[in-house]
């Protein structure tokens, strides 16, 4: 399903076509695309195709009924919101001309951390920062989605069995946005015990992934090098009312949309594919 990439560029383009929906899968996810993805789906492809390779997004949301069947949840008669959010792996040279792009805007905060440890963040406080919350009648305002500094750097040694597990049970909680009363939309950084499962996964997944081949080869060697190397970073965009504003960062640091053949892809191409 993902051939033999011997270069970063095609380990971009596995990541843009899952995105499209020309690839069914990938180390970090089990099943398609969250039906919210949808809006932000062709920005997504740009980005992971510009080497910021993208394992977990949510698009803004400013005011929805709490019943809408994309973006709803929680009791009947609310309101949700969301700020918009971005995970991805980022080499540590495009780490810097990313930090360089956002280091002027007081509306962004990120926290980035290699498989090393090394942790770097423009956050003033170790508080929890609410990236997701709904407001409902007679009841306190609910956050179900938080990021923090603690949960992020938390670092626990996981079996691949565990790891699988913690896969499955995590796309079912975040892909499973509520159809009833009650129902929350749970993103990983709301426990810090799933938070440490979460960040090693992320990193163990490489990996796996290279063993998929055999060893020394060029695909298992690239792949090993982006494990030891790369950041895993988390950016939000705290202004819920600009929904395009965490994508605006990327227009100086990313190349236009290409295809394998070198052909530019646009948004029409890849809502096509997604069908």
């Amino acid at each position: 399903m993902w051939k033999y990439p011997t270069s970063v560029d095609d380990i971009c383009r596995l990541f843009a076509d899952f995105c499209c929906g020309r690839l069914s899968g990938l180390p970090w996810y089990d099943q398609p695309l969250n039906p919210e993805t949808d809006v932000i789906r062709q920005q997504l492809a740009t980005v992971n195709l510009g080497g910021y390779l993208t394992i977990n997004s949510q698009p803004a949301v400013n005011g929805v009924p709490s019943d809408d069947k994309v973006f709803g949840w929680g009791p009947k008669n609310g309101y949700v919101y969301q700020k918009a959010y971005l995970e991805f792996f980022v080499s540590a040279e495009e780490l810097e001309r990313l930090l360089d792009t956002i280091s002027g805007d007081p509306m962004i905060t990120y926290h980035a951390v290699n498989r090393q440890g090394d942790f770097r963040t423009n956050a003033l406080s170790d508080r929890p920062n609410a990236v997701t919350w709904g407001v409902f009648p007679g009841k306190e305002i609910q956050q179900p989605t938080i990021v923090e500094a603690i949960s992020f750097m938390a670092w626990k040694v996981s079996t691949l069995p565990l790891l699988l597990f913690s896969t499955a049970k995590r796309r079912r909680l975040s892909a499973g946005r509520a159809r009833g009363p009650g129902e929350l939309k749970v993103f990983f950084f709301s426990s810090p015990r799933r938070s440490a499962r979460r960040k090693d996964e992320a990193f163990e997944l490489w990996a796996q992934w290279a063993k998929i081949y055999n060893r020394g080869s060029p695909s298992a060697e690239l792949i090993e090098s982006i494990a030891d190397s790369w950041f895993l970073v988390n950016v939000v965009h705290n202004d819920f009312q600009k929904p395009q504003a965490i994508f605006d960062i990327f227009e100086t640091l990313v190349l236009p949309t290409r295809d394998a053949n070198g052909d530019i892809v646009d948004a029409a191409s890849c809502r096509a594919a997604s069908r």
